[in-house]
């Protein structure tokens, strides 16, 4: 069987993540914006505490994937076993995700139609449609529970499979992707239309491409997105042009003769206005979080999706959450605004244990790096995951939200089978199986994704 030489990964994705959330903080430290808060400076200390966390994490977790390889083929490794599957059963169950979150029968796909073209006609609309919430349909939650599971990383799947897909299935897929965008686009959120980006985005780091190709792609996702995501709050304002105004920010005041707005352009201050509200919104609204007291969660305040699944059993805690409190003590909108993934993780370990919290999914990013570099396909799903989980903590938990359902049983399934001890479990064998690896030190043998 035919060997090749074990190449180390890189540590690209470490430094575009924390890139990125220094790029966040960087935005809001520099904004022409008279802040009315005295607690930035212990946000800031925050978030680069964490980020050296996400760097230890990430190195050790790699680290650790690099050390032993498993000598056995692992479950769900391949993409050319799972995606016929999982897309079978995404196409089979797509309106039940629809009508569910949209409120309709799942048979009723004229009326999710007319709902999402009215949506588009008129982006205030779809955003009002959408605060409204999902399951007030006639679909049972449960139904919905059990479809996401399955489905909830079919888009993520697919963009990692997306280079070895017939043409028709590519043609079926992106289909698929667009139906998405434009669920997205016509309730007037932006977030589906990011994630889906950035889900893009980590899968393409497993494509062969220059880094001039690198540096190509991310800046045109870069700005498509500020693009997509301006237009659609000028559409969702019933296209008023924002003014000089920042009404999201409480009594903060914008520096009309700051320098950085003289560099600026006249026509792009609205654009900048924007992803100043949309990048800084979370870190905002964290700095009046730090002043309240910890109130435990019972280690279930970390996600709405997950509080929504403990109040399924009769465990309330959202009153806890730093989230409502801000809203009784402050008027701050406990659902409408950014709060930042570290005050949502804050309600489970407080502000001084999120470090910890963030070291290892660090650690689990690395990991699942090292071993999907491997070829192992439900290590890049799981490294997709944890990437967008890392790249938007300056928002909210919304992506592990959307993923929740299908997350927590494939992260149990897969640490199970790809145990952090670096592979103690497979060292007991005797002898490898006929059709496993017998691969030294530093050689592997490809996998079913690495031989196409």
């Amino acid at each position: 069987m035919r060997k090749i030489s074990l190449v180390a990964p890189s540590n690209e994705p470490i430094i575009l993540v924390v890139a990125f959330n220094l790029l966040t903080i960087a935005f809001m430290m520099s904004a022409p914006v008279e802040w009315d808060t005295e607690n930035l400076p212990s946000i800031y200390l925050l978030v680069l505490v964490c980020q050296l966390a996400i760097l230890i994490g990430f190195r050790l977790g790699r680290n650790g994937g690099l050390r032993t390889r498993p000598r056995t083929v692992l479950p769900l490794s391949s993409g050319a076993a799972v995606m016929p599957y999982l897309l079978g059963i995404y196409l089979l169950t797509l309106p039940i995700s629809y009508g569910f979150r949209m409120g309709f029968s799942p048979f009723d796909i004229p009326g999710m139609a007319n709902l999402l073209l009215a949506g588009l006609r008129d982006r205030a609309f779809g955003y009002a449609t959408a605060l409204r919430g999902t399951g007030l349909g006639p679909i049972p939650w449960s139904l919905y529970f059990l479809v996401s599971i399955f489905t909830q990383c079919f888009f993520t799947a697919g963009f990692l499979y997306w280079k070895r897909m017939s043409l028709g299935t590519r043609l079926l897929f992106g289909g698929l992707v667009c139906i998405d965008l434009l669920f997205a686009v016509g309730r007037g959120t932006t977030f589906g239309v990011v994630s889906m980006v950035t889900t893009f985005f980590f899968a393409a780091l497993f494509w062969k491409r220059s880094r001039l190709g690198t540096v190509l792609l991310l800046a045109g996702l870069f700005v498509g997105s500020v693009a997509l995501f301006s237009y659609n709050l000028y559409s969702r304002s019933g296209n008023v042009e924002r003014a000089v105004e920042l009404t999201e920010f409480g009594r903060s005041a914008l520096i009309v003769d700051h320098p950085l707005l003289a560099v600026i352009p006249e026509s792009v201050r609205p654009t900048y206005l924007n992803v100043l509200w949309y990048l800084c919104g979370g870190y905002y609204h964290a700095s009046f979080a730090v002043d309240l007291d910890f109130k435990p969660t019972l280690f279930v305040g970390s996600n709405p999706a997950l509080i929504g699944l403990a109040a399924v059993f009769g465990i309330d805690v959202w009153n806890d959450t730093y989230m409502h409190r801000l809203q009784v003590a402050r008027g701050i909108d406990e659902v409408g605004v950014w709060h930042s993934a570290y005050t949502w993780y804050a309600n489970d370990v407080s502000f001084v244990g999120v470090p910890v919290v963030l070291l290892a999914i660090a650690y689990l990013f690395g990991f699942s790096w090292a071993r999907a570099s491997q070829g192992d396909f439900l290590s890049r799903i799981v490294f997709v995951v944890f990437g967008n989980v890392l790249l938007f903590l300056f928002a909210n938990n919304t992506y592990l939200s959307s993923v929740f359902y299908s997350f927590m049983f494939l992260l149990p399934f897969w640490l199970f089978t790809r145990p952090l001890d670096g592979g103690l479990r497979v060292r007991r064998l005797k002898r490898p199986p006929r059709d496993a690896t017998r691969s030294g030190p530093m050689t592997m043998t490809p996998g079913p994704e690495a031989t196409r």
